[in-house]
């Protein structure tokens, strides 16, 4: 959040006055009442004035991040002895909490930074053990998606007996219905924020929109690529 000189004399008077009268706060600025309801609308825009009643943001608020991108379940199961293709195998299972943005969100949030999530799940079991255990880390995971119809995302690993990778299922459509308008919905919770972060799982149409709202409302923008493919995404 840039803020100009102007904006900044402003929100230094509302701070030491803000019971104070457009007016007054025109007089002592050595501007017109009209000059300074521009600059209010702008400290809106920015997230410095959370409304017209000038109300100042909790103090630390400056600091919040926003992430976005997807949120999963994680699937991993190895195997116990060498791995037997064409037939089932013993080995052990763990289910964890997963997704780039949600496990971005969780380090900055047990960083002690407050960080909100905007994401997506399916109204399923999974998605609620998802939101659930995400809000135990400290998240703000009130703007995450409910998509109707459609499974919470997952990511399946299958581990030999060693440890490598033999073959893994991403099954991640949810993330598709985190569309630009379910993003035009949720503008507000970027208002304001430090830095936004996403993810290369958003879809190309996502991304652009995201860009220009963070452009709009004066928020810098961090880009986790995920993989290189989806860095693709980025290029226009």
């Amino acid at each position: 959040m840039t803020l100009t000189e102007t904006e900044t004399a402003l929100l230094n008077l509302i701070r030491d006055a803000p019971l104070a009268s457009p007016a007054e706060l025109a007089r002592r600025l050595g501007t017109s009442r009209a000059a300074v309801n521009v600059h209010v609308s702008a400290l809106v825009r920015k997230g410095a004035l959370l409304g017209r009643g000038y109300v100042l943001p909790a103090e630390g608020q400056s600091q919040r991040l926003v992430v976005v991108g997807g949120m999963n379940m994680d699937v991993k199961a190895q195997t116990t002895a060498q791995a037997i293709a064409g037939t089932s195998n013993p080995g052990v299972t763990l289910q964890a909490p997963g997704g780039v943005a949600r496990n971005v969100a969780e380090n900055l949030a047990r960083l002690g930074i407050a960080v909100s999530l905007i994401s997506v799940v399916g109204r399923d079991d999974l998605g609620d053990r998802l939101l659930r255990d995400t809000a135990a880390a400290g998240v703000d995971v009130r703007h995450v998606l409910r998509a109707e119809g459609l499974a919470t995302g997952t990511y399946t690993a299958v581990l030999g007996k060693d440890r490598e990778l033999l073959v893994a299922v991403a099954s991640m459509d949810v993330t598709e219905a985190l569309t630009p308008a379910a993003l035009q919905e949720r503008r507000n919770v970027l208002r304001g924020a430090a830095w936004v972060v996403a993810d290369g799982n958003l879809s190309r149409p996502a991304l652009a929109h995201l860009l220009a709202l963070s452009a709009e409302l004066g928020v810098r923008v961090v880009f986790e690529p995920v993989s290189s493919p989806k860095a693709a995404r980025l290029r226009k």
